[in-house]
């Protein structure tokens, strides 16, 4: 069973919550530097929708933040705590990589993961509602929206939509840290499952009948 602390500094809130308002303000301010691709209609909708669908995510988390209920538990892992943390802002290294991809259709690729991953994600925050964090913290089991199908479709989104910044990237780094990406949620999932099973009437029989990024993929044995 996971080691656990009571109720003391939100740090979740006190850390993360500021970067993610700035990163939704910052969202925003990127629509007034916007610039149509006149020459080509579709790549310049899907890159407003990706920016868009960006905003509706920064937005919606920033909103769950502020009215969460209380949780049920917390891990007491410094580790489990700095891999949240870390996997979390990790995708705003893409941005200090540079982006080399040109090209109409690989930047249709690209705006098409970024849109469907994002929108994932935002999906999923829309049905967590109350019961999100970033560090493990027990609050409610959710199965509804894509939790009916996956346990974790933020994280499942977020790689999503990294991978396509991986491809507008365009080189070894980017795969590098979309691999670190990968392993950050992947522990950061595992270290979540172990404080709901324990805290979370339920959420095993869940477990075992969903998968954990993809549907089917993943279900833990009872």
């Amino acid at each position: 069973m996971p080691s656990e602390r009571g109720q003391g500094a939100d740090w979740g809130r006190l850390v993360a919550l500021p970067l993610l308002a700035m990163a939704a303000y910052l969202s925003i301010a990127s629509l007034f530097s916007f610039g149509w691709q006149h020459d080509h209609p579709v790549a310049s909708g899907l890159a407003l929708a990706s920016r868009l669908a960006t905003i509706a995510f920064y937005c919606l988390i920033v909103f769950a933040y502020l009215r969460r209920r209380p949780p049920l538990a917390t891990s007491a892992s410094s580790t489990a705590f700095a891999a949240a943390m870390a996997a979390t802002f990790l995708p705003f290294a893409f941005t200090f990589l540079g982006y080399h991809t040109t090209g109409v259709y690989p930047l249709l690729i690209v705006d098409v993961l970024l849109i469907a991953g994002t929108g994932f994600a935002t999906w999923g925050v829309r049905h967590l509602d109350r019961s999100f964090s970033i560090v493990p913290q027990a609050r409610a089991i959710v199965t509804t929206g894509p939790y009916r199908w996956v346990r974790h479709p933020l994280y499942a989104g977020e790689l999503l939509a990294a991978l396509g910044l991986t491809l507008l990237v365009g080189s070894l780094w980017g795969v590098v840290v979309w691999v670190a990406l990968l392993a950050m949620q992947l522990y950061r999932a595992h270290e979540e499952e172990l404080l709901l099973s324990a805290h979370l009437p339920g959420y095993a029989a869940y477990a075992a009948r969903t998968g954990q990024l993809i549907p089917g993929v993943g279900r833990r044995r009872r």
